[in-house]
């Protein structure tokens, strides 16, 4: 039995990454803020005032969740094209 990830379930996963890219690209950051600790949360923290750090965070969002919808999509590409 091969362990490798097959087409038939590259697709789904591909789904579920280009999903949770729209999800992190289109949500508000400030919401996003709340729920996040780590970069995103960073780098609203060291701005100089909130408005900027909002700003700042929000670019942050739209380029992560732009990267998650790029490997998403790839992945159903390459499922949908088979062996």
């Amino acid at each position: 039995m091969n362990s490798a990830v097959g087409s038939e379930q590259l697709l789904p996963v591909g789904v579920v990454f280009a999903v949770l890219g729209l999800l992190i690209a289109f949500v508000p950051a400030r919401w996003l803020i709340q729920i996040d600790r780590k970069t995103g949360y960073w780098i609203y923290r060291r701005a100089p005032d909130e408005a900027t750090g909002l700003r700042r965070a929000a670019v942050f969002y739209k380029i992560f969740g732009m990267l998650f919808i790029l490997v998403g999509l790839a992945a159903a590409f390459l499922a949908l094209r088979g062996p």
